[in-house]
């Protein structure tokens, strides 16, 4: 879900930009709770989570189909949607106070999918802005994301690899206790998305919650929230889900032909857990050791035109919870 600008709450504004000064002597990283957090869009769309909790030092990425709420919630969370209710906290202060107070929001890193600044400025001039915001800023963040080589560039022009890397260093390089990450990867190329990485990898001291796309970003977290129909459908380190939606095993066949796709699709039945089909004349199948069985007896027939049979991976999963199939 994307941030309409009739659901901006206009009463927190200035607090997005906390006063210049020094950062808050070093924290341990916050937990964040979250008892009952209700959003409801003039849209017709409704966020509702209840229960969650987050570890200090936890990273949990969220993932789910476009709209599934994955940007509602991080929103939320921030104070940049208006809230039907909202209990729950962040380390010892409630959601509402680390919306309002400087103090708090200067200990937070975010990125989101849209970055408003003044025109016309330099990425020179993004950096002085960050660095008196937050009152230090990680010289090996921006050089593993090569920023300085930037300082010149007109921030309005940058590509938008480029720009993603800016606005990954007003993320992290203060070295926050708390990060909420919005598609962090999207933009980047493999070098990029590789020390973007790193970076996270490296920060073992924050609690990081960000909206993911990628087996690649997927790889950084302890958990996995899928998000459906602006729910949790399933909250668990993402090789158990694996395992549990999955199982071990995929199997993806192309066929010559629909009808032969429907006669292995009845075949498959008993011994799959799930299966998808991109294609009429392809399928996806998952499950466990009888699947490994089924790809040696489909090599050679005629129907056949490709079999490929290895792990379940974090990509296949991703899939089927974009998907929102679960079923056989």
């Amino acid at each position: 879900m994307s941030l309409s600008d009739n659901e901006v709450r206009d009463d927190l504004a200035p607090a997005l930009l906390p006063k210049p000064g020094a950062p808050s002597a070093t924290s341990p990283p916050p937990g964040v709770r979250v008892d009952r957090l209700i959003v409801k869009t003039k849209a017709g769309f409704a966020l509702d989570v209840q229960d969650l909790s987050l570890a200090a030092g936890e990273t949990v990425a969220i993932v789910g189909a476009n709209g599934a709420g994955k940007t509602t919630l991080l929103e939320a969370l921030l104070g940049l949607r208006k809230t039907d209710v909202a209990e729950g906290g962040i380390g010892e202060a409630s959601l509402q106070a680390w919306a309002r107070s400087p103090r708090l929001r200067r200990r937070m890193g975010v990125l989101l999918q849209r970055t408003a600044l003044p025109f016309g400025l330099r990425v020179r001039d993004v950096l002085d802005l960050h660095r008196r915001i937050y009152g230090s800023q990680a010289q090996a963040v921006l050089e593993a994301l090569d920023v300085p080589r930037m300082r010149n560039f007109n921030y309005d022009w940058l590509s938008r690899g480029q720009r993603q890397r800016v606005d990954l260093v007003m993320a992290l390089a203060h070295r926050p206790d708390l990060i909420l990450l919005d598609e962090p990867f999207t933009g980047l190329d493999q070098q990029f998305a590789t020390a973007t990485h790193h970076l996270l990898s490296g920060m073992s001291s924050a609690t990081v919650l960000l909206a993911c796309h990628s087996a690649h970003e997927l790889s950084l977290a302890d958990r996995m929230l899928w998000m459906r129909d602006g729910r949790v459908a399933a909250f668990a380190p993402p090789a158990t889900l694996v395992k549990d939606m999955l199982g071990e095993y995929a199997l993806k066949v192309s066929l010559h032909d629909a009808a032969s796709a429907e006669r292995l699709r009845a075949r498959a039945q008993g011994a799959v857990r799930l299966i998808h089909a991109p294609r009429p004349e392809q399928l996806h199948l998952f499950g466990g050791s009888d699947l490994e069985t089924l790809a040696h007896a489909l090599i050679g027939e005629p129907a056949i035109a490709s079999v490929e049979f290895g792990a379940a991976s974090y990509t296949d999963l991703l899939h089927v919870c974009a998907l929102g199939d679960t079923h056989a």
